[in-house]
């Protein structure tokens, strides 16, 4: 039981980072003031998260960041995606969104996980 719990948790973690890269994108295309720069801010936020991500987060990575650095990046990414939820409205999904990473972040911890 515990296995199939730890792969919804793994399942979670990816959604999560799907979710973040959403939320980014949400804000370009909320916080533009014209058509252009809507469509910039909305492809290049995500594409500027997912890039970080591939380079230093993602787990096949060649120079996948380790311990405090990992922590430190990931608490900015997913942080300033609830940041920018809330900033653009989107309270309760903010809130949401906060309480499942936290959740996911203590079991991949406690699991060993990362």
């Amino acid at each position: 039981m515990i296995t199939g719990l730890k792969w919804l948790n793994l399942l979670v973690r990816f959604i999560l980072e799907i979710c973040m890269l959403i939320a980014i994108g949400y804000w370009g295309v909320v916080t533009g003031n014209t058509v252009l720069i809507k469509i910039l801010l909305g492809v290049l936020g995500p594409v500027v998260y997912a890039t970080i991500w591939g380079f230093w987060m993602a787990p096949k990575a060649k120079r996948r960041l380790k311990g405090v650095w990992f922590l430190g990046v990931e608490l900015v990414l997913f942080g300033s995606a609830i940041m920018v939820l809330y900033a653009t409205g989107q309270n309760q999904i903010a809130l949401i969104f906060a309480l499942v990473y936290l959740l996911n972040r203590l079991l991949l911890t406690f699991w060993k996980q990362t």
